[in-house]
């Protein structure tokens, strides 16, 4: 597997999965580290976006410190073997109109979490610094985020446009999008990364004809 593959492989990974394990800095414990997990997604370039309270533990340690790293694993029996990534990196804040457009993607994505914009939750955003990829048995990478992260122009418009037309999806990006299907959306990838004014004919192709 090149380079190449190897990063589209771990950004694939990251857009797939969506919960983590969360490592933040412990305030309580004096800088030990403290993990938890966390429901995600990506954003249009391939950084990871949680949704958190301000009551949480993670939430206090981020807060007083924002170095943080994500780990999210592929599904299989074996854990040594699956594939693997682990995102380090500064959580950043979001601002407040911004807030309010990953609102509405956020639910598409975890309908069941419409409760939470009543409680005191709050968006953060997953700056990385470093990634290591580990795809299996003998594959492992150290990637920069500048060959990781993927072009964000035009996606936010194409993707508003395209959850309109296609009832079922709940995101799009360059490298594939999501379905609503059951607890979870299902991630469906494209063959190779596309631009924008691509994707309405391949998800044509991959999932049908819109309603009329």
């Amino acid at each position: 597997m090149s380079s190449h593959e190897e990063i589209l492989a771990a950004r694939r990974l990251l857009r797939a999965r969506h919960t983590a394990a969360l490592a933040t800095l412990s305030l309580r414990l004096a800088g030990h580290p403290f993990a938890s997990s966390v429901d995600y997604f990506t954003d249009h370039a391939g950084r990871p976006v949680f949704l958190i309270s301000g009551l949480a533990e993670h939430s206090r340690n981020i807060a007083a410190d924002p170095r943080i790293s994500l780990l999210v694993q592929g599904a299989s029996s074996d854990v040594q073997a699956s594939p693997r990534l682990t995102v380090t990196g500064k959580a950043s804040g979001i601002s407040a109109a911004e807030a309010a457009r990953l609102k509405t993607r956020y639910l598409r994505y975890f309908p069941a979490a419409a409760q939470y914009f009543a409680l005191d939750f709050f968006f953060c955003r997953l700056e990385p610094s470093h990634l290591r990829y580990v795809g299996g048995f003998g594959v492992a990478r150290w990637i920069a985020p500048g060959d990781f992260l993927a072009g964000e122009s035009g996606w936010t418009a194409t993707e508003n446009t395209l959850t309109g037309r296609f009832p079922s999806l709940a995101g799009l990006d360059c490298d594939g999008f999501d379905l609503r299907e059951g607890d979870l959306p299902e991630r469906r990838d494209f063959p190779a990364p596309l631009a924008p004014d691509q994707a309405e004919s391949i998800l044509c192709t991959m999932i049908g004809n819109p309603p009329a």
